[in-house]
């Protein structure tokens, strides 16, 4: 699945294709397997064995307006979070995340939008969502927004809306 929008995003937007970084080593991926200490669902590992990333130095985003964030800097910030949650309460969420932390092992980031707001993988939603749900965080408001039940249904939702974009329109 992200391989085949690796090469959609190729062929209608070269520079952010360009910005993509090699896949992520065993080591890489092992390493934010331990600094969350729980096992990583299956599509955000598949998602870095094809990039680990794209490079900081870049300009590009990736879907929807946001930079995918590297393994390194996603295994850094989770392994600056002390415990699954922060106690920093959210004013709002929708149905399936946990209100009563914004950050935590439990939750990977993946994508930042470099202003107040961070994709994430959610490990630990309540009884009504999925774990590894795709949730938008904006930490200045303090509300969490379901994106997707998965990474991959993220990924397939953006490849369908990348479809009926000429080949080449975006630079």
């Amino acid at each position: 699945m992200f391989e085949q929008v690796r090469k959609e995003i190729l062929n209608k937007a070269p520079l952010v294709a360009d910005a993509f970084l090699e896949p992520a080593s065993e080591e890489e991926i092992n390493l934010l397997r331990c600094n969350v200490g729980r096992e990583l669902p299956q599509d955000l590992v598949e998602l870095y064995k094809t990039s680990k990333g794209q490079d900081p130095e870049k300009q590009a985003n990736f879907a929807y307006g946001v930079a995918l964030l590297s393994i390194g800097q996603t295994s850094s910030l989770v392994e600056n979070y002390s415990h699954d949650g922060d106690g920093n309460v959210l004013s709002y969420t929708d149905k399936g995340i946990d209100k009563e932390y914004t950050f935590g092992k439990s939750r990977i980031p993946i994508a930042d939008d470099c202003s107040s707001c961070l994709i994430c993988v959610d490990l630990s939603p309540t009884e009504e969502g999925s774990f590894g749900q795709v949730i938008l965080i904006d930490y200045d408001y303090k509300v969490a927004l379901k994106l997707a039940d998965s990474l991959a249904e993220l990924i397939s939702n953006f490849k369908k809306d990348l479809e009926p974009i000429p080949k080449g329109i975006i630079v």
